[in-house]
């Protein structure tokens, strides 16, 4: 059905040229590899500045006991 309805679009529209749509994804697949990054990154100082406080509450801890 669908070949058949492809085939009567491409029929009617002589002028449709497949070329005129090829597109580029490797710039959209870079900026979501970067928006990835940027996320993983602001996880990964999270969790360095919780241990960077962790470790410093633990030294407080130590020096009073």
């Amino acid at each position: 059905m669908r070949a058949l309805k492809t085939e009567r679009i491409l029929r009617e529209n002589p002028t449709f040229n497949p070329q005129d749509f090829n597109l580029d994804l490797t710039s959209l697949q870079a900026e979501k590899t970067m928006v990835k990054a940027i996320e993983y990154a602001e996880l990964l100082d999270n969790a360095v500045q919780v241990g960077v406080s962790v470790q410093k509450e633990m030294r407080k801890l130590q020096e009073r006991g």
